[in-house]
């Protein structure tokens, strides 16, 4: 039955885009507004959300647009178990250990070390410690296992560390742990369910390499080698990420390197999105359900992406030029809706965009279709009240940053995230070529 459904939304999603003919001078202007519609910590001022985040669930599980580097996947545990060792507070070892790799990096803006601006300036540091912000990553690659949130699980790991702390140790061996080499933590792996013990807490060298580098003040967001193989591992065998195009990529050195928008192409837009351009140059090779995940990703961006260009040309925003961006992709709207099969996307996520949401896409769908763009502001300017309520842009226009976009530009389903990982992890490996340039 799945792959008859595959089968079906591949089918209905596929389809070409025709390229369009302008100025020179005219694509440089609009790639220079594009610019500033970087998804990266877009406002969802319209709602996508929902099915944005379902695409990059499926195509790129664990990650998160708040992930910058794949070591604090193996980093938060160990300062875990140096916290509960040591008793010192978590969130003092997490901001040491940043601060450490931070200096390491020679403080370099593109490191991707948590908590940078408050490490600048000296400030209190940050309210999302990267315990937290890679907690669900961590569960989804297997490297903890454990339904409670972090708050929960702590407050239990710290009362059963007080607990063992006390006890004498009798020797006792459980399966695949031993007591005499590891007593303070012997009985946690049934009762906190915490798969890195046995990986990393017992005999592997990533904790005792951790509290070296910590000793001699040389951490570095670079993985080991160890770490490295360690994470390839949990990324290719876990059941929450295994079979994924995450999966796919680091199976078969496909890591691509984001590209950059080129001005002398033609501004159809899609064909200067990395998502798209990426998409395409792995679309035949990967298997038929990611294929059609895909496919159906950059459906959903031919109605997204022009209904971001309108609201911020409704808008009006200072020093935006949105209206002339419009201008360039007006005549090609509705050949990009009428490529859309809403249906299909939504079979993909079954009972997971509610039915606003919905409505809103087809009506909106409808109107690009028709080319009438009137009709579609109206339905832009009722869908962001709807959303936002009191809050809604379009009801408090004078209260905008000038020269900044509302809602970002073409989704890019946080596929630079998985990139910066998947490289850390590809490129840690010694003699690796670090995989194509897909």
């Amino acid at each position: 039955m799945r792959a008859r459904v595959t089968a079906h939304v591949t089918e209905r999603l596929s389809g070409t885009i025709g390229w369009l003919d302008f100025s020179h001078e005219a694509r440089k202007r609009v790639v220079e507004a594009l610019s500033a519609l970087e998804e990266k910590g877009a406002v969802d001022e319209l709602g996508f959300g929902v099915v944005r985040d379902a695409f990059a669930d499926a195509l790129f599980p664990g990650t998160s647009t708040l992930h910058t580097r794949a070591k604090y996947f193996v980093l938060v545990p160990c300062c875990i178990r140096l916290a509960l060792e040591s008793k010192r507070p978590l969130r003092q070892i997490e901001r040491e250990c940043c601060r450490q790799m931070w200096d390491a990096c020679d403080r370099s803006r593109e490191a991707g070390v948590i908590g940078r601006r408050g490490l600048e300036n000296g400030a209190e540091w940050i309210q999302r410690p990267p315990s937290e912000i890679y907690w669900a990553g961590m569960r989804k690659l297997g490297i903890l296992r454990t339904r409670k949130p972090i708050g929960l699980w702590l407050a239990n790991a710290a009362r059963l560390a007080a607990e063992i702390g006390q006890r004498p140790a009798k020797g006792r061996r459980e399966e695949g742990i031993d007591d005499d080499l590891e007593t303070h933590f012997s009985g946690w792996k049934r009762d906190l369910d915490f798969h890195l013990w046995k990986e990393i807490y017992q005999g592997k060298d990533i904790y005792q390499d951790f509290r070296k580098a910590m000793e001699h003040q040389t951490l570095s967001p670079d993985l080991t080698s160890s770490e490295a193989s360690y994470l390839r591992g949990c990324i290719l065998g876990a059941d929450g990420t295994r079979g994924t195009l995450l999966a796919w990529c680091l199976e078969h050195g496909r890591i691509p390197r984001i590209m950059k928008s080129d001005e002398n192409e033609a501004p159809s837009m899609e064909n200067q999105s990395p998502f798209y351009r990426f998409s395409q140059s792995v679309r035949r090779h990967v298997p038929p359900e990611i294929g059609a995940l895909l496919d159906g990703a950059n459906a959903f961006n031919r109605i997204v992406f022009p209904a971001r260009v309108l609201h911020n040309k409704l808008l009006g925003v200072p020093e935006i030029n949105a209206a002339e961006v419009w201008t360039q992709i007006e005549n090609a709207v509705p050949a990009w809706a009428k490529m859309v099969d809403l249906s299909a996307i939504f079979a993909l996520f079954p009972g997971r965009v509610p039915v606003p949401l919905a409505v809103f896409l087809r009506d909106l769908q409808n109107a690009f279709c028709k080319g009438d763009f009137a009709r579609a502001e109206h339905l832009i300017r009722s869908r962001e009240i709807s959303v936002k309520g009191d809050r809604a842009k379009v009801l408090h226009p004078e209260k905008l940053d000038p020269g900044r976009w509302v809602g970002g530009g073409w989704l890019d389903f946080r596929l630079a995230n998985a990139v910066r990982i998947l490289r850390d992890i590809v490129d840690s490996f010694p003699n690796r070529t670090g995989g194509s340039n897909a």
